[in-house]
């Protein structure tokens, strides 16, 4: 009792400031975790990182806007190895998490439900794309008719086309030429941890043979926004 009496007030405080502390995020003990790529068995992530250091988003062919204004565009990169045991065909990727919006992609530019006309411009060689903030999906097919053709000379079959042992790739022109990036509208600020789960949809058939069978690898990346 003496020791409470004596103490009691100091041991509140410690656990009134930890507690605060807790609730600003400062020990959140997410923070203290390590980072992580996993993937179900069949798909092995070699590498991640998700960065802040975007693309800015004009509302009009102005190139003075993205000078002017913050990136609004930003990146989750992975290197994924097909280790299934066969080829297969992806149909879709898509990205969900508590503190992450990305772009999906999608084979069927369909299941997109919205107009090609919301992609109007494409130059990362001067740092931005011209795209409405509205798109939440980009078609495979899109990627084959952006400005500079970065699908040639693949053909929209072979780019969905993931051979065993080889890495998914994108072909997004300069944002990437080895990896896929997935392109994000809202991210944590840098040095912030982000838990997101990426879904990967794919077939063992040609897809645009039709009658395809859809299955689902579900993967988590946990990473430090740089």
């Amino acid at each position: 009792m003496e020791f409470l009496l004596t103490y009691g007030w100091a041991i509140v405080v410690v656990l009134i400031v930890i507690s605060a502390l807790a609730y600003f995020g400062v020990l959140n003990p997410q923070r203290l975790l390590p980072d992580k790529c996993n993937f179900q068995v069949g798909i092995q992530c070699r590498d991640y990182h998700a960065t802040r250091a975007g693309y800015a988003v004009l509302s009009s062919n102005d190139p003075v806007y993205a000078q002017t204004q913050p990136p609004s565009v930003y990146s989750l990169t992975f290197d994924a190895v097909n280790q299934l045991g066969e080829d297969v065909y992806v149909t879709g990727i898509s990205v969900r998490g508590d503190d992450i919006r990305c772009i999906d992609i999608h084979y069927d530019v369909d299941a997109c439900s919205l107009s090609n006309s919301l992609v109007e411009n494409l130059d990362l060689s001067q740092g931005y794309l011209l795209i409405d903030e509205s798109k939440s999906c980009f078609s495979i097919s899109e990627f084959c008719e952006m400005p500079g053709d970065p699908c040639s000379p693949l053909s929209p079959d072979q780019i969905v086309l993931w051979r065993h042992g080889q890495r998914l790739r994108g072909t997004l022109d300069d944002l990437a030429s080895q990896y896929l990036t997935i392109l994000c509208y809202d991210m944590p600020p840098r040095g912030t941890k982000t838990d997101a789960e990426i879904m990967i949809e794919y077939s063992r058939t040609n897809p645009a043979q039709g009658g395809a069978i859809k299955h689902t690898a579900v993967g988590e990346i946990k990473t430090t926004v740089i």
